[in-house]
């Protein structure tokens, strides 16, 4: 069992937390994944797949990386996913999908297993709106995301299996 939390000076902290045991030191309860580079992972960006087996973050240069936590010793796929800083990723809750948002107004879907992740969907300006908080949830029953952008208003995407709907529901504004 596995918590990530993304950290300032570009590294990922992946803590172990299957052990229970009280004596255990902080030291040994964490490992340091570096990027290549230095840049800045805030939490909105580290997040571990559902299933467990992934570790994905993005960063302040438009990075994203992607840690097969069955196998550390291999290095993270890494992709230019945005034209700008990274804000938020998250998985679907089924694990077949990896969503990212970027300064670049942009929200962007990919498949996390393809060795050279394709972007199956990007959603523009029109769509993405103003990115200072943006929020990507789903439903229980994982088959539609909602975007919310703090612009006031609240987007329904149906999740189909070549990606998503080709328009949204809006809700509020």
């Amino acid at each position: 069992d596995f918590v990530a939390t993304g950290c300032s000076a570009g590294s990922v902290i992946l803590w172990d937390i299957s052990s229970r045991d009280q004596q255990q030191t902080q030291d040994s309860a964490k490992r340091i994944l570096k990027a290549d580079r230095e840049r800045m992972i805030t939490n909105d960006c580290v997040e571990i797949s559902p299933d467990g087996s992934w570790l994905a973050s993005g960063d302040a240069e438009s990075m994203v990386r992607l840690w097969d936590l069955k196998d550390l010793s291999q290095p993270p796929k890494k992709w230019k996913a945005h034209d700008d800083a990274v804000t938020h990723v998250t998985f679907t809750p089924d694990g077949t999908w990896l969503v990212t948002v970027g300064w670049d107004n942009t929200l962007r879907l990919w498949k996390p297993e393809s060795e050279d992740p394709p972007i199956i969907r990007a959603l523009g300006s029109e769509a993405a709106g103003h990115l200072s908080k943006p929020k990507v949830m789903f439903s229980p029953d994982g088959r539609s995301m909602f975007f919310h952008h703090g612009g006031g208003s609240v987007q329904q995407w149906t999740l189909t299996e070549s990606g998503l709907s080709e328009s949204p529901t809006l809700f509020g504004r």
